[in-house]
């Protein structure tokens, strides 16, 4: 470090030196602050706006005379206002990106200074050069408005109000515009002249920015957490406190290509964005052509003086304020909605508006263009017809833009950047055009033309409400905003997890920390959060792999889920129809399969039922129905289960099963056969899918259940009552064990006890859904305490369980159960452990027979892999005794399925137990060392063995002493003074595996140690 200092130590853990807000209820977080604050802020902000976008078309009625004292066309002078809205399309590359570093409020106030320093420039300019130079670089100062002041309001406003605060702010968008007309052309038709319609704005931003340097707060939540580490960093003296925020470098070119190029590169990749920006760019655009439209208008057909015309457009001002009082009457449904749905919200609930909007702003220009031609008909018509127009505009442009700022919240500066870019982009270039295109084609023509293409983007909201899901599915942009620190739901700070070996993570899950939506339902976020992480296999793997070694521990991840996607040897081709798909003959030779493997253990179809119907689908007059998706789901099922690769005719079954499972979702009840297809396609989800996919399928099949009411009539002369409770059953057992996995909330169905179904030969289903009264006690909203958990675990090994996929099924929870109490650090007694140690080979002879049989059942992969985790963190000789069987285990399901999650599986265990290996190597010679340098004198034998209880208290307490013999160093006959005592060979060390050819070992470990000076 210089001067002979050496570099100090690393902080233990930086994660426990970064500042975060105390829970979502901290004063100090803007969506707290006290209303007043609020208030004032969004009013200082949206003047801003509207002195930035009332500057934009002040200019206009003044461009003519401006002209003439240069000399120049009056499209010379209309140069003025278009390159000052071409210095909006520019000025957020700069102000959004900035605004998401150094924070709203400096971009914010620089931004309305350069408009008024601009503005003056312009005001004193000799040539016209100067003037519409000038122009721009107001426009690219006054964008810092437009693009920054939303993200403000979506600082200090949750989602139930932010829809009215960026109300407000789009009706100064508009209504500055649309004021500037009568303003400007009063004062370029009076004695002042058209300088003074430059001089107003200026003035107007010098104001503003005053205001903005003596009482703008910071609103964005990272920069205000560099405050408060900064204040602790005074208070404590530990410079090691800081903020996130704080860790992101300054680089120019990083700052170029990540920031300043964000909102082109969100523009070019997130469909949403484009396809909402091309649409807002038309209605921005018409804005700026009725800037000329109305004074070709009322002043040229009705004879008007600017300032006069300049007032029609009051009627404009007027119509959105309607649909500003319009929207804002709507928001009490959407806060409802919003409530509903546990105040996650749905941005293509904003669009409701724009739906409405858009037939009355068509409306709008064809009457305006029809009443405006002639002077014949009265001035007040086409004054009118801007009432529908400005409500149609706002209705329109508002949902719009806050479905943008929904979609991409953690982005909101960058999003709205990327919007005013192409809209104002688009919107400058009318101006130059929209007066010779209405004195060309005349009033009722131009005004046609725009109103057509007015009415073919009517159902352009309509098409964003069916389909903004879809369009929204794949953000590549949103997804690495998060790499950059901030969660994308609640914009917070979250923690960045270790450096891992570099491997692939193919199924990364976030375990949800303390969010303010868990807070919000009674202020249990910590226990739920608790219960979630343990009842998740993956965040008790990250958790134990994280105290053996936190350098190299892997990355939160459901490893051997399933077997994983298998490659197909084909390229898949999807047909439409089950015929075309598989023969009858192949159908039943699949279905046999699928009843003798999979019924048995999720018997939720009539075999018999099932072989009717099959016979009935290919008689000459059979049609397409629902029942099709069985077929299809039990034949792809059917087609899993009969080898370990995955065919043609297999993925066009699961395709099918999907296609018909979503077609025939309608307005009535589901039926029990679309309930059963949904059922079949969860099952090869589990057993195939990525947890994700699988999870939002189980969550809809349960919602599905509950629409149906099939849950909650019961009586015993009902039809297919017994399949009825198989199916429900099934379904709540994959909805369950999905969502503690994920750690997330599962769907429960309000219903009482539906009883077990009837047991049959042969059948499993009933001992599977035995299991669900104590798999549904451990759910996060119960509390449950030490002693019931380990009832719970007896009363699980209790249980019998003949076939092996129930077997794996009773392990699973057994295994559960165990992650909850090792938890608290709590053992059960040898008796207890030893019949775990059972189960746990038994298990594991059960996964080996399942795989010989292929049969992938998800556990086969699924139990080995967590069974190696609990026995690393158990640390006992009986535990460390089954880990060879268990590795032996995941070896042979990685070698028999030879797929991307197999082969992680099995190199993540291997990590582990060389990460345990490593570390009890380096415990063993820390305690030799300690050994070697003190030495004891034999004690003499003491009077009693009451005088040492407390020790076997302390020995009580460490569980890799439990069982541990301690009266043979009190015994005066103790064995070890015997003549013929030898001292006993160390335990060797657990050797690592033998590294499977199949499979790619990981590279030599080398444990991180601390340095001697840490």
């Amino acid at each position: 470090m210089g001067q002979g200092k050496v570099l100090p130590p690393p902080l233990p853990d930086r994660e426990d030196y970064v500042v975060a807000f105390d829970g979502p209820d901290d004063p100090e977080h803007p969506f707290n602050w006290a209303l007043f604050v609020k208030l004032y802020i969004s009013v200082t902000v949206c003047f801003g706006t509207l002195t930035a976008s009332f500057a934009s078309a002040v200019f206009a009625p003044g461009a003519d005379g401006a002209a003439k004292a240069f000399g120049v066309s009056s499209e010379v002078g209309m140069l003025g206002t278009t390159l000052y809205v071409l210095g909006f399309a520019s000025g957020p590359l700069v102000w959004a990106p900035a605004s998401e570093l150094i924070g709203r409020r400096w971009p914010l106030t620089v931004g309305i200074l350069g408009v008024g320093v601009f503005s003056i420039a312009s005001a004193v300019g000799k040539d016209i050069q100067t003037v519409i130079i000038c122009r721009f670089f107001a426009g690219m100062f006054g964008a810092s408005q437009l693009s920054v002041v939303p993200a403000v309001l979506s600082d200090i406003y949750n989602h139930m109000h932010r829809g009215a605060a960026i109300a407000v702010y789009s009706l100064t968008v508009f209504v500055g515009p649309f004021s500037a007309p009568f303003v400007g052309g009063f004062l370029a038709s009076s004695s002042l002249g058209w300088r003074w319609t430059l001089y107003i704005p200026a003035f107007m931003g010098f104001a503003c920015g005053a205001i903005f340097v003596l009482f703008l707060k910071e609103t964005y939540a990272p920069c205000l957490l560099i405050s408060k580490a900064a204040a602790l960093r005074r208070q404590t003296s530990n410079w090691g406190i800081h903020a996130r925020q704080e860790e992101v470098e300054v680089d120019l070119q990083e700052l170029i290509q990540k920031n300043f190029t964000r909102p082109l590169r969100m523009l070019i990749t997130e469909p949403i964005i484009l396809v909402i920006s091309v649409y807002m760019s038309f209605i921005y655009g018409l804005v700026y052509a009725l800037l000329e439209a109305y004074p070709y208008v009322f002043e040229t057909v009705y004879g008007m003086s600017p300032g006069v015309g300049g007032l029609t457009f009051i009627g404009l001002i007027i119509g959105q304020v309607l649909a500003c009082g319009f929207i804002l009457s709507q928001h009490s449904v959407y806060v409802k909605k919003l409530v509903d749905n546990e105040n996650i919200p749905i941005p293509e609930w904003r669009l409701a508006p724009a739906m409405v909007g858009a037939p009355v702003f068509t409306a709008g220009i064809f009457w305006f263009s029809w009443t405006g031609f002639t002077a014949t008909i009265h001035w007040l018509a086409p004054t009118a017809a801007g009432v529908l127009i400005g409500f149609g505009i706002l209705c329109i442009f508002l949902p719009c833009f806050n479905y943008l700022v929904d979609s991409f919240l953690p982005l909101a500066a960058s999003t709205v950047a990327a919007n005013i870019i192409l809209r104002s982009s688009v919107a400058a270039g009318f101006p130059l055009f929209a007066k010779q295109m209405f004195t060309n084609l005349g009033v009722q023509w131009a005004g046609t033309l725009l109103g057509c293409l007015a009415a073919v983007m009517i159902p352009i909201p309509l098409l964003f409400r069916m389909y903004g899901p879809r369009l929204r599915g794949q953000r590549g942009t949103l997804k690495q905003s998060c790499l950059w620190g901030y969660d994308c739901h609640y914009s917070r700070p979250v923690r960045p997890r270790p450096s891992t070996p570099d491997r692939s993570q193919s199924n990364p899950i976030i375990i949800p920390d303390n969010s303010p939506s868990d807070h919000g339902r009674g202020g249990r976020g910590s226990h739920r959060t608790e219960a979630l992480e343990a009842n998740s296999a993956a965040a008790f793997v990250r958790k134990i792999a994280l105290k053996i070694d936190p350098y190299n521990a892997p990355k939160m991840n459901l490893f051997g889920w399933n077997v994983g996607k298998r490659k197909s040897p084909v390229r898949e081709t999807f047909r439409q129809t089950l015929d075309e798909v598989i023969s009858a003959t192949t159908l039943q030779t699949l279905g046999r399969r699928y009843f003798e493997k999979i019924h048995p253990c999720y018997g939720f179809i009539d075999a018999a039922q099932f072989y009717r119907r099959l016979d009935a689908r290919w008689q000459p007059t059979a049609t397409e129905n629902t029942y099709d998706g069985v077929l299809a789901g039990v034949a792809a099922l059917g087609a899993l289960f009969s080898g370990t690769a995955v065919d043609g005719v297999e993925s066009s079954l699961a395709e099918l099963v999907r296609r018909i499972s979503d077609t025939h979702l309608g307005t009535a009840a589901p039926s029990l056969d679309l309930l059963t297809v949904w059922t079949l396609r969860v099952v090869y989800l589990r057993m195939t899918a990525a947890p994700y996919p699988a999870w939002a399928a189980s969550s809809t099949l349960m919602h599905l259940i509950e629409a149906s009411k099939l849950h909650q009539v019961w009586s015993n002369d009902e039809p297919d009552l017994d399949i009825r409770r198989r199916l429900i059953g099934v379904a709540e057992h994959l909805n369950i064990w999905i969502s503690y996995d994920l750690g997330l909330s599962r769907v429960p169905l309000n219903h009482d006890a539906i009883g077990l179904p009837t047991p049959t030969p042969g059948d499993a289903t009933v001992e599977l859904l035995g299991l669900l009264p104590v798999t549904e006690s451990l759910g996060p909203e119960n509390q449950r305490h030490d002693q019931e958990i380990e009832h719970f675990l007896l009363e699980t090994l209790d249980r019998t369980h003949t076939l092996p996929p129930s077997l794996l099924a009773q392990c699973n929870l057994t295994l559960c159960l165990l992650r909850r109490l090792r938890l608290t650090n709590l053992t059960t007694t040898p008796t207890t452990m030893n019949r775990v140690m059972d189960l746990l080979r038994r298990s594991l002879s059960a996964v080996r027979q399942l795989v010989t049989e292929e049969s992938p059942w998800q556990h086969v992969a699924n139990v080995p892999f967590q069974m190696i985790s609990i026995l690393l963190e158990m640390d006992t000789s009986a535990s460390l005794a089954v880990l060879p069987d268990a590795m032996q285990t995941l070896k042979l399901v990685a070698t028999t399925y030879n797929t991307e999650r197999m082969r992680e599986a099995f190199t993540t265990a291997y990590l582990l137990i060389t990460l345990y290996e490593a570390r009890r190597k380096e415990d063993s010679r820390l305690l030799n060392g300690i050994v070697r340098s003190f030495t004891v004198p034999d004690p003499e034998p003491p009077s009693g063995l009451d005088e040492v209880t407390w020790i076997k208290g302390v020995v009580a307490d460490v569980p890799t002493l439990q069982g541990f013999d301690l009266e043979q160093y009190f015994d005066p006959d103790m064995v070890r003074f015997s003549p013929d005592f030898q001292t006993p060979e160390p335990m060797q060390s657990l050797q690592p595996m033998e590294p499977v050819d199949l499979i790619t070992p990981p590279r030599s470990y080398i444990p991180r140690t601390p340095d001697a000076s840490q």
